[in-house]
């Protein structure tokens, strides 16, 4: 009876060890699926548009310089970190040129010639494919914390699409309105971001 016994609890370690070393297997493998991707822009949109007494307006570029490490792991995004983007205030137009002219001169009289976006910090839900991304927006020498609801996109021809859409009000980003633009241009205008990126590390 005792040798069987020791065979039994033989054989019910061999089970626990082998069990141990699958799970420990299996980590590893998908820790070695995870890869930091590379993505380049494509295609970039970004819009500011507002309301005031002239009805709503609206002020749109195609050309944004951005940034961002993310990791990847079985077609899902795990992280993203870094995302930031810098988009000068000369290139937003419009069609209607004198709205265009009216903004810009706005953001000329405050000495602001760049739009700086960077993320601080982020939180990734791939179930629901959004993103939580809090970062700091300088749009005169100041720095300010904006939160970002950012909705992605990841296909299988290894393209990212990220769009976002948040309020900013201008003043508590330190753009003031001049007096005798008072109601031309409403203090809260809505950026959106549109990036279309693709993987370059394929």
């Amino acid at each position: 009876m005792k040798h069987v016994r020791k065979f039994s609890i033989s054989r019910a370690s061999i089970i626990s060890i082998i069990a141990i070393a699958v799970i420990l297997f299996s980590i590893s493998s998908i820790e070695e699926k995870k890869e930091n991707v590379v993505f380049e822009v494509a295609e970039s949109k970004i819009t500011i548009s507002g309301s005031g007494n002239t009805d709503k307006w609206k002020m749109e570029a195609s050309s944004v310089n951005c940034s961002g490490d993310f990791e990847v792991s079985n077609h899902q995004l795990l992280t993203i970190t870094d995302l930031g983007f810098a988009i000068p205030i000369n290139v937003l137009k419009s069609n209607n040129h004198q709205l265009e002219s009216t903004i810009n001169d706005i953001f000329k009289k405050n000495n602001c010639d760049e739009l700086k976006f960077k993320q601080t910090l982020s939180m990734v839900l791939p179930v629901m494919k959004k993103i939580h991304v809090i970062g700091e927006i300088n749009m005169l020498n100041g720095k300010y914390i904006l939160p970002l609801q950012v909705s992605y996109e990841l296909n299988s021809d290894q393209t990212l699409r990220i769009q976002a859409k948040q309020t900013i009000s201008l003043s508590q980003c330190g753009v003031n309105i001049p007096s005798y633009l008072a109601g031309t241009i409403n203090d809260e205008v809505e950026l959106e971001i549109d990036l279309l990126l693709v993987n370059k590390t394929i």
